[in-house]
């Protein structure tokens, strides 16, 4: 899928954004995601090899791969449903305030601990 189809089917989960974002980069910790997100973001990162190399050089696992020195989403346009669920979901708190808070279980595609990947400790080379 490519990331303008990505975002159609995110449009229809229906996700408001979190408006009251200040890119602290503290909500993006240890970040599962499905293996469709996966590929989602395997097939951005051939586009772009220079984020798979810094994700791979990330020496802080307990920190997403994909944050950046600016505290900003190297992903952004195909980051998982977790992260897009931050700061407007209930129990999904915002330090700064969450702009929505909306019940965020039912749109984790059917993500278990069996079927998901941990972005922070995949190997990314392209």
């Amino acid at each position: 899928m490519n990331p303008k189809r990505m975002m159609t089917v995110y449009s229809l989960l229906n996700i408001p954004p979190h408006t009251g974002c200040r890119n602290c980069g503290a909500c993006c910790g240890i970040i599962p995601a499905t293996p469709m997100e996966v590929r989602e973001i395997e097939k951005w990162l051939q586009a772009h090899p220079g984020i798979a190399r810094a994700a791979d050089s990330r020496e802080n696992k307990t920190v997403c791969p994909f944050l950046t020195e600016a505290k900003r989403c190297a992903i952004y346009l195909v980051r998982p449903t977790i992260c897009r669920l931050q700061g407007v979901t209930m129990g999904m708190d915002c330090r700064h305030g969450n702009s929505a808070n909306i019940r965020g279980e039912p749109l984790l595609l059917g993500a278990t601990i069996d079927n998901t990947v941990i972005l922070n400790f995949r190997d990314w080379s392209v």
